[in-house]
């Protein structure tokens, strides 16, 4: 499908528009490229403005990092403790993949269902169409 960009006034593939919900057939009315200039000369006309800004936002960024790594470690330490981890691990390799979806037969996107999380080993292997199926029946 085409479209006519109103800035430009060239005729341009759909995949040369910017996705947008609100439009009448789903994308934005300017191509990327006019978008493009037109974001590049908004900054380019308030540069030091905009240069101000961004140096704010480093600054805030590089005041909060410390605070950030220390939260994220308390994170870390609460919820993925090693011993998780490894019985994870070894769940994982002790469970084998076909590679093929045991409902449909499908070879794409292969997800592993647990009807039951209390027995991690019992793993019923489908694709992610079936998964979901799986998921909105158990609901």
């Amino acid at each position: 499908m085409e479209k006519i960009c109103f800035k430009c006034n060239k005729i341009k593939s759909l995949n040369d528009f910017y996705i947008h919900s609100k439009m009448k057939d789903g994308h934005l009315g300017k191509c990327k490229e006019c978008a493009k200039k037109d974001a590049h000369e908004l900054w380019i006309k308030d540069l030091e403005q905009n240069r101000e800004k961004e140096r704010d936002r480093f600054q805030r960024r590089k005041k909060n990092e410390k605070n950030f790594y220390k939260k994220r470690n308390e994170y870390d330490k609460k919820w993925r403790t090693p011993d998780k981890t490894k019985a994870s691990n070894e769940v994982q390799r002790k469970l084998i993949n076909p590679r093929i979806c045991s409902l449909c037969g499908s070879i794409r996107s292969i997800e592993g269902h647990h009807m039951d999380y209390s027995k991690p080993l019992e793993v019923i292997w489908c694709c992610s169409v079936c998964h979901h199926k799986f998921r909105k029946q158990s609901i």
